[in-house]
């Protein structure tokens, strides 16, 4: 399995806000067939995360590359952003792992 995984830090008062926003954008990469999950920080940060999961590195990049071509999904993600980013304090890049246990 790999994962491609984004955290935020939202403002104080935005959290319901920021995680109904979340609840869309996971929602619209579910409906691509990709395997997506919000996980809420248990710290008092207020962080939310966005995990995305793939069979392997090669999978998640013709994934993007057939999401930046697709131009419905681009338009819901840029309606998306226009609303979640004002609830942001701060971004954290995305982070890739991969499972290699043995089967």
């Amino acid at each position: 399995m790999y994962i491609r995984r984004f955290g935020y830090k939202i403002l104080p008062g935005q959290e319901e806000r920021a995680l109904v926003l979340c609840h869309h954008y996971v929602q619209a990469l579910r409906e691509r067939d990709i395997q997506a999950q919000i996980v809420v920080s248990t710290s008092r940060d207020a962080t939310l995360h966005i995990v995305e999961e793939y069979s392997s590195p090669e999978t998640m990049r013709e994934v993007r590359r057939r999401l930046e071509a697709d131009e419905s999904f681009r338009r819901t993600i840029t309606a998306w952003a226009t609303e979640f980013y004002p609830l942001v304090q701060a971004a954290y890049p995305a982070r890739h792992s991969g499972d290699q246990a043995a089967a």
